[in-house]
């Protein structure tokens, strides 16, 4: 579940930075800022003895993961900069995986559901590997 709460804090960081982006010019290069701290904070765990092969495995994906995000919006934040992106509705966000929970969402338990959407379509998340 750690890559999954990996995907939806950067999404919720990138839609809220690009929301705020107009009205704050600083938003952009602090949620960057917090995304590399994240990355940082991951690559340090692989210093650590992790205890099984398995989960060294499991960190070093998540590092992965974290690398190509952070690529991702340092992209959409020079585009930013340049006038190429305006907000979360331009494409170049739309057409990036996103990750979000939907508590009004019907689901067996009633409880919501993650959501995931690339580009207009969104389907439930049901344990498939990411």
């Amino acid at each position: 579940f750690a890559l999954l709460g990996l995907q939806l804090m950067w999404t919720t960081q990138c839609q809220d930075a690009l929301s705020k982006a107009r009205s704050n010019k600083q938003v952009m290069v602090e949620t960057l800022r917090l995304q590399l701290a994240t990355l940082q904070d991951l690559s340090g765990w692989c210093l650590e003895d992790l205890g099984t092969k398995i989960n060294r495995i499991k960190v070093e994906t998540l590092v992965t993961i974290q690398v190509h995000q952070r690529d991702v919006f340092s992209d959409l934040t020079k585009r930013f900069r340049e006038r190429k992106l305006t907000d979360a509705n331009d494409f170049e966000w739309l057409k990036q995986t996103r990750f979000a929970w939907q508590a009004n969402s019907s689901d067996e338990h009633g409880a919501g559901a993650c959501v995931i959407s690339i580009c207009d379509v969104e389907y439930k998340y049901n344990n498939e590997y990411l």
